[in-house]
């Protein structure tokens, strides 16, 4: 099976489990964001690493971490080009603190949000990866 095969399998096992832990609310607004992310590419050089989720009213997030070798460059290029392809618009891009980067895309209510931080935490993340939802 090839990687990114792989991960999308793992995505949506992930998503199985989340959704059977929550509540009726719960699973209608993450729900949605796990089928996005099953079906969002996820670029090659990219090995994750950790993933959450935080759903409250209105609001919904489901975050993936990965830790690469890869260039924000590399990585903000490939999704430019696979998620434009969709549909999705570029949204802000911006820095976070002095050496943090990232972009988002939206597409309707949905926003997909890619970071960098070249300095990885102990929890060994470069990079993320947010599916979010807002009413």
């Amino acid at each position: 099976m090839k990687r990114a095969s792989q991960y999308t399998l793992i995505a949506l096992l992930f998503g199985l489990v989340l959704v059977s832990c929550m509540d009726a609310e719960g699973r209608k607004t993450l729900t949605p964001l796990q089928q996005l992310a099953s079906e969002t590419p996820v670029y090659p050089k990219l090995n994750q690493t950790n993933s959450n989720h935080i759903v409250k009213q209105g609001r919904a997030v489901l975050a993936f971490y990965y830790h690469s070798t890869a260039s924000y460059d590399e990585v903000r290029g490939f999704y430019i080009k696979e998620l434009t392809a969709k549909g999705w618009s570029i949204g802000e891009e911006r820095a976070y603190g002095s050496d943090q980067e990232g972009m988002s895309f939206q597409k309707g209510e949905y926003v997909i949000s890619v970071y960098h931080d070249p300095t990885p935490s102990d929890s060994g993340w470069d990079f993320a990866i947010d599916y979010s939802w807002r009413s």
